[in-house]
């Protein structure tokens, strides 16, 4: 309960009370020595109930703000969300880039790209990009600016400063992901509704938040006393330090006040896969053949689940063989050899991986 800080006249009067109680004081309250000195106590202690008054203001998330608010919102594990550009990163690149022309094109990263309606509102390009004649491809960007601003929709850029004629350009999703400072009234209403949702929130409501973020397909939670673990698999494992952050950022932002969330990325096994086929004499088609066998193969290790505990992912050989074998009938024969993480070499038997491990296809060799 806050204590009602005195007024300075309040102040004034305590003290002439109290000299009078304690020292029978009854000279003048107006000129001398005395009356300037009781002046001087009353300002000092009008001055030091001001800063308990900020301090109890800055001490309640209903009233802090500033650096204030700050501080109560790290004490409590819930940071200001900080200004962010829009980008194109937690999913897969989205700005496609077409080349019409009859000859190979480059486009380097830096780019920079924009709508023809709205020249001022700039992205540029992350990463560079080669494209031969009648081709297109696909890289990320980022927002020239931070804010909401530039959080738009799909279709919004056609055009670029990539300087090669017949190489059009444009976003196939929307970018997002921009945002400002959060300002004290966004961020003291977070805090609020973090402390109220604690007694709701639980492993099932923060897989089911974390699977919401575009360029995610799985995810793990690992529960500790006060605190957890939430392992994200990115569409995209070349992209997984991205999702990675941007999870933590979701979760910092609705994890409720006392909970310590942590996001993470898998433990990789990588899988390296050698497969020497015999062929039928007169077989047509091989390289075709050998194609095709790298491709199921790949998409069936990247396809394993991460492992949770439960046994779920592990790498049986003789399914890989099986893929080998019935392919094609012009195989006659095929040899499968498997190393995890540049182990001995495997060719039978089944590999299991380890809690929060996730199998992906490293080079597979098909000859």
């Amino acid at each position: 309960m806050a204590i009602p800080a005195p007024t300075k006249t309040d102040i004034v009067n305590s003290i002439w009370r109290s000299l009078a109680t304690s020292t029978n004081y009854t000279g003048s309250r107006t000129e001398g020595i005395i009356p300037a000195l009781v002046e001087a106590f009353a300002t000092e202690q009008s001055r030091w109930w001001g800063v308990l008054r900020d301090l109890e203001q800055q001490s309640s998330v209903f009233t802090a703000s500033g650096v204030g608010l700050d501080a109560l919102g790290a004490n409590l594990g819930v940071t200001r969300r900080p200004s962010l550009a829009a980008n194109t990163y937690g999913s897969v690149p989205s700005i496609k880039f077409t080349n019409s022309g009859g000859s190979e094109v480059t486009i380097p990263g830096g780019t920079r790209l924009w709508s023809k309606d709205y020249p001022q509102t700039a992205f540029f390009t992350v990463e560079g990009i080669t494209l031969t004649a009648g081709t297109s491809g696909f890289v990320h960007a980022r927002a020239s600016e931070i804010g909401e601003s530039y959080n738009v929709p799909i279709n919004y850029i056609n055009r670029h400063s990539g300087g090669v004629a017949g190489v059009t350009v444009t976003n196939v999703l929307g970018i997002g992901n921009g945002s400002s400072v959060e300002s004290d009234g966004a961020y003291r209403e977070r805090l609020i509704r973090s402390f109220q949702s604690r007694y709701t929130f639980n492993a099932n409501t923060c897989d089911a938040l974390l699977r919401g973020i575009p360029g995610i397909k799985d995810v793990l939670i690992v529960e500790k006393t006060g605190a957890f673990d939430a392992i994200v698999v990115p569409n995209n494992l070349t992209e997984t330090s991205t999702v990675v952050e941007i999870a933590q950022n979701i979760l910092d932002e609705n994890t409720p006040i006392g909970v310590r969330p942590t996001a993470l990325g898998p433990v990789l096994k990588l899988v390296d896969v050698s497969v020497t086929l015999t062929f039928v004499a007169g077989a047509q088609g091989r390289e075709e053949i050998r194609s095709l066998i790298k491709s199921q193969i790949a998409s069936l290790i990247e396809a394993l689940p991460i492992e949770t505990g439960q046994g779920g992912s592990f790498l049986y050989v003789e399914q890989l063989k099986g893929i080998v074998n019935s392919t094609d009938r012009s195989i006659s024969s095929g040899v499968v050899t498997l190393r995890i993480n540049n182990s001995l070499p495997i060719q039978t038997g089944t590999i299991r991986a380890g809690f929060g491990e996730k199998f992906t296809p490293g080079v597979v060799l098909v000859q």
